[in-house]
This record gives C-alpha cells, sequence and structure tokens, in this order.
C-alpha cells in the first residue's frame, strides 16, 4: 500500500496523533459547534424569564377576563370583551419582543465571540 492509498483511506477521520480533522470543511465545523447539546438554564436569561412570564401572566388575564372571573360583577361585556383584547394584544406582543431581543443577543454575541477568536476588537471595545 504506497501514501497516497493510506491518505484516501484516512481522508476525514481522526489521525491518533492529533484531534484534529485536517479535511473539514469550515461550514461544517460551524455546524457541528452550532448543533451541539446544550442545557436549557444556558441558553436562556433573566430578560427571557422575565419577558416570557409576563407574556404568560397577561395570557392567563386575558382568559380570566373572558371567563368573567376577572372583572367586577357590573361591567358589561363589551368591556369585559375590549379587556381580554387588550390584555391578548399584549401578551403577543411581550412574547415577540422578549423572542426578538433575545435572538438579538444572541447574534451579537456570536459575532463578538467570533471576532475574539480572530483577535479583533468589537465596536463596543473601541475607544472613540
Amino acid at each position: 500500500m504506497d501514501m497516497s492509498e493510506k491518505e484516501t483511506q484516512t481522508k476525514g477521520q481522526i489521525s491518533e496523533d492529533s484531534e484534529t480533522v485536517p479535511d473539514i470543511r469550515i461550514g461544517e465545523r460551524i455546524r457541528a459547534r452550532r448543533n451541539r447539546p446544550k442545557s436549557f438554564l444556558s441558553r436562556i436569561t433573566v430578560n427571557e424569564i422575565i419577558g416570557y412570564s409576563l407574556s404568560l401572566t397577561f395570557f392567563v388575564l386575558a382568559v380570566a377576563v373572558f371567563i368573567g372571573k376577572g372583572m367586577p360583577s357590573g361591567s358589561s361585556r363589551q368591556f369585559q370583551n375590549m379587556m381580554t383584547g387588550i390584555f391578548l394584544l399584549y401578551s403577543i406582543y411581550r412574547f415577540v419582543v422578549t423572542r426578538a431581543k433575545a435572538a438579538q443577543k444572541r447574534r451579537i454575541d456570536s459575532i463578538n465571540d467570533h471576532r475574539r477568536k480572530l483577535g479583533e476588537e468589537s465596536p463596543d471595545d473601541r475607544d472613540e
């Protein structure tokens, strides 16, 4: 077996003396890093917990007002429906905003991590 056959057989496999894969593409490495399983608590922030909790609270409040438990007994059905709509819309708004801000923070953190790995300064670290 000559050298070219050996290289063909071991191409893409981890060599015994090295822990890196010499023939792996950069995109595959990024996907492998991105798809690593993470624990739930390492992915969620305090702001997300508060935002999703408020969204759930306002949704429950909307349901309570709709069935008549959260309103005084003398209030009209039209007022109850209006308050249900307001609470429901605010619940949806809070959920969407929380999700968007969390995604934005993750993107910014990912960019800053990548810059740190490359040895560059992030825009937040630069002096004006």
